[in-house]
């Protein structure tokens, strides 16, 4: 089928979405999750990520994987949250300083598609590809929490292909999973990653917008990698619930199929974007895993609208640098 009469298809079949004044994003659709334990020296404290704990009154250096040995998890904090830190300890993530509001394309381009790599820190060069993510804001990359459990102990870089540096591998500084993470379930399977630097344009206005309270569209497009692991782009239907009945059933999940058996390219963390608007494709959801007999598992991210909301506030950004501006 072709491009346009894919995008015609999309346009013909996809819902119609009442306009509001304005996203309401005061729901909370999920409580969220603490997990207490204790310090080495008798302390209270919270699991978290070691990229968002000082250790000993000083931040981890950037890029440095502290030995297995010094965390101090026990049975308490495993995973993605594998660091106990004194709640007076734990780091906010750096401010965002080019701040501009978020830009929604049109048809399957995707600008903002982040590749992931992790690796050794003294060999950059043999870092291996290993999930996918979007750019949000110039310096934050939405991927799966997956993708930062896999990795937990490696060093992560990000390229874009798409920016005026696509051979740039911007190293990962901090990383944080969603509060109510399921690795079991992959229920709400997100994460954010920051990068030690803002991502530069050619031109302006590259940086992706999510749709945070919307349920995915029929029809969508979601991205993978090409032989040469250059980004390539898959229309699917989608449908709720698991591709497998009874595996990854979660509140949160939907199935994406390719349409008249097209080759289906989509790879774990990549964005899944559905028509906002005529014309405005905007991200809702988060790819969960890669194709299996022409489906993938896709993660809405409209019922983590309040974690995200908070979370990219936290670096200082507004609701017009992540949320697509409505037309009057």
């Amino acid at each position: 089928m072709a491009f346009s009469e894919n995008l015609t298809f999309l346009v013909l079949i996809s819902a119609v979405v009442a306009q509001s004044s304005g996203p309401n994003l005061t729901p909370n659709f999920n409580v969220r999750f603490r997990k207490e334990c204790t310090i080495a020296d008798g302390r209270s404290g919270i699991c978290v990520d070691y990229t968002n704990c000082k250790k000993e009154g000083d931040v981890i250096e950037r890029g440095g994987i502290i030995d297995i040995s010094e965390l101090r998890s026990g049975d308490a904090c495993r995973g993605g949250l594998n660091w106990c830190c004194s709640e007076s300890n734990i780091t906010k993530p750096p401010e965002v300083v080019n701040k501009e509001e978020c830009f929604a394309r049109d048809g399957d381009f995707c600008p903002w598609c982040v590749s992931l790599y992790r690796g050794d820190e003294n060999n950059e060069r043999a870092a291996e590809l290993f999930c996918a993510g979007v750019l949000i804001g110039s310096k934050i990359v939405l991927t799966t929490a997956t993708c930062h459990v896999v990795s937990v102990y490696q060093n992560v870089w990000a390229k874009i292909p798409d920016s005026a540096e696509p051979g740039k591998m911007y190293p990962v500084t901090h990383r944080k999973q969603h509060d109510n993470y399921n690795s079991g379930s992959h229920e709400y399977d997100l994460a954010l990653f920051t990068l030690d630097d803002e991502v530069k344009w050619n031109d302006q206005r590259k940086v992706a917008c999510l749709a945070l309270t919307s349920p995915f569209k029929p029809v969508c497009f979601s991205f993978g990698y090409d032989a040469n692991d250059k980004f390539v782009s898959t229309l699917v239907e989608i449908t709720k619930g698991s591709c497998t009945p009874g595996a990854g059933e979660t509140v949160d999940v939907s199935c994406g199929k390719t349409i008249d058996d097209e080759p289906c390219f989509v790879a774990t963390g990549a964005p899944v974007i559905c028509e906002e608007e005529p014309n405005k494709m905007t991200v809702y959801g988060i790819a969960r895993s890669p194709c299996r007999k022409s489906a993938a598992q896709f993660g809405a991210i409209n019922l983590s609208s309040k974690w995200l909301a908070d979370e990219l506030k936290g670096y200082g950004l507004s609701e017009a640098h992540f949320l697509l501006q409505k037309s009057t």
